[in-house]
């Protein structure tokens, strides 16, 4: 459809009536789904227009049903999904409330709003038969998905509703009416981008981290809200073979905490990643490693900025996936983790603190939103100029890396567990009140923020909305890509299990052969000897 970005929230609201009233609610709700991505999308907004309550209560009318639950199921959960992927921050935080909430029966519900909802992708993130998962057909209106979701909700009668889906989704605000659900809980996870349903008047906001709590309660108007901790499970730990100086660096994270490419009406970032990673190499002499995947235009600057310096391209290493973060943390050695940035990236810092790393943090000076160092333990380090990131990684002598070591794991031992998790979700649902976490210390540079759009304005970084249909189709293609990187890693580890194995009987066999071997050898001195023997005894001439 053509969108037009409106001039006013208030008229916008009555086109959506409007458009509702002509044209259907499918029409309607698209209009909705524009406006957010629209905002989403632009850098402008981003840390900055986080939600909108008419725009919430706008989509609330559009889902308006006369039906109703007589009884709810005390034992069944429902959980509202846009997408699943087999991997991600997303999936992970989805697949932990599934295992600490109480009910006998779960349910995921995904709306699949765009369309491109991977089975098999869903199949390898739940391969738990215990969990039914159901997907709105692609190609659905987006009023008849509100239907299929209701009819679910109608059916299903459960007592708790987990909200999780992506910012843009309109079916999921319209969908939950109150007359549908008893206990419906929105988990704030897009919580640095505009995002639909913050505002739903019959739901508890969980909150995931204390930054996110802060600003919600605080800037958002929204009171009541709660903060579920964030866990990674049980982790591999590093041991204690730290050097007398960082060699072994660390960075993860999806192609969005490190290129905003992908946006419109972008605002560069002062520092940037290619020089982050020089930075890092030249310092400590070492290797830094990465993973997730990367454009190629970044990984490219990348390159450039190593050959310009005179660092070797090999001490730079580029892995697009790895099954099991701390596993590789391990196995590779890393003596530190280096957060990613200019974003951050919450759900990774959790699983490097329960690994026992210690970690370096990028402040963003834009948001709190977009800086893991209001989520780390207290003792972590951080930087905000290229100098101060040489200066702090000088600072990590065997000492400090131990301390830091110690301080990640203790603090996620206390705050992080999944039975913090279980608690807080339980103490939820019973209607109890929840400790607040302490609130943030952080100190944003406006003036850098200001000379950030000053200078977006005079280079005309501006990208029409008319550029997101190309933008999408670009991240699509990386997500396929990446996916097929995904397959070809786990294919490969499948196909070392079956060497390793193959290797394993084939040293049996050759130890069978030696063996073998030995006894002829045997055999042929003896005979030999018999031989001499009978040489021996014959009568000479």
């Amino acid at each position: 459809m053509n969108f037009t970005i409106p001039r006013s929230v208030e008229q916008f609201c009555l086109d959506v009536q409007a458009v509702a009233a002509r044209s259907g609610r499918s029409e309607a709700l698209q209009m909705v789904v524009e406006l957010a991505r629209v905002t989403s999308t632009s850098e402008m907004a981003i840390a900055t227009v986080l939600s909108s309550r008419p725009i919430d209560a706008a989509c609330q009318e559009l889902g308006r049903t006369t039906a109703a639950v007589d009884v709810f199921d005390p034992e069944q959960s429902v959980f509202l999904v846009t997408a699943l992927s087999r991997s991600g921050g997303h999936t992970r935080v989805l697949r932990e409330v599934i295992d600490v909430d109480p009910g006998k029966r779960s349910t995921v519900l995904v709306t699949n709003v765009l369309h491109q909802v991977e089975l098999d992708d869903i199949r390898q993130a739940f391969g738990d038969a215990s969990v039914d998962i159901q997907i709105a057909p692609a190609g659905m209106a987006l009023g008849d998905t509100v239907d299929w979701v209701q009819e679910r909700l109608l059916k299903l009668r459960a007592e708790r509703t987990y909200i999780l889906q992506h910012h843009f989704d309109a079916v999921v605000s319209a969908s939950v009416q109150p007359s549908l659900v008893k206990q419906l809980y929105y988990l704030h996870n897009c919580d640095h981008s505009f995002a639909l349903g913050v505002h739903l008047p019959h739901a508890v906001h969980v909150d995931l981290h204390g930054p996110g709590f802060h600003v919600c309660r605080e800037r958002e108007g929204i009171r009541g809200n709660v903060c579920w901790p964030l866990t990674a499970g049980p982790r591999e730990q590093i041991g204690q073979g730290f050097g007398e100086m960082v060699q072994r660096t660390c960075t993860a994270g999806g192609r969005e905490k490190f290129d905003t490419s992908h946006l419109i009406e972008r605002v560069p970032y002062l520092l940037t990643y290619p020089e982050t990673v020089r930075t890092i190499l030249a310092t400590t002499g070492g290797v830094h490693h990465h993973i997730g995947a990367l454009p190629a235009a970044l990984s490219a600057a990348i390159a450039s900025e190593l050959d310009a310096h005179g660092i070797g391209r090999e001490r730079f290493v580029h892995t697009e996936f790895v099954p099991n973060l701390s596993h590789y943390m391990v196995e590779n050695g890393i003596e530190l983790y280096v957060t990613s940035m200019p974003w951050g990236g919450g759900r990774t810092l959790v699983e490097m603190m329960a690994t026992g790393l210690p970690i370096l943090i990028h402040s963003n000076y834009r948001s709190m939103l977009l800086t893991d160092q209001c989520s780390a333990y207290p003792e972590a380090l951080t930087w905000r100029s290229y100098e101060e990131l040489a200066a702090r990684l000088r600072q990590f002598s065997r000492a400090v890396l131990q301390r830091q070591s110690e301080a990640a794991l203790a603090f996620y031992q206390r705050h992080h567990q999944t039975e913090a998790l279980r608690s807080a979700v339980e103490r939820t649902l019973r209607g109890e009140s929840l400790p607040e976490p302490a609130a943030p210390t952080y100190t944003p540079d406006a003036m850098q923020t200001f000379l950030d759009l000053h200078a977006a304005r005079l280079d005309h970084v501006w990208v029409t909305a008319s550029d997101l249909a190309r933008r999408e189709a670009q991240i699509r293609e990386l997500e396929q890509a990446f996916r097929m990187a995904e397959t070809l890693a786990l294919e490969r580890l499948a196909e070392m299990a079956r060497l390793d194995k193959q290797l394993i009987l084939t040293d049996q066999a050759l130890n069978a052969v030696t063996g073998l071997v030995h006894q002829r050898d045997a055999e042929i001195i003896r005979l030999q000897e018999q031989l001499r023997e009978k040489v021996a005894a014959r009568p000479t001439a």
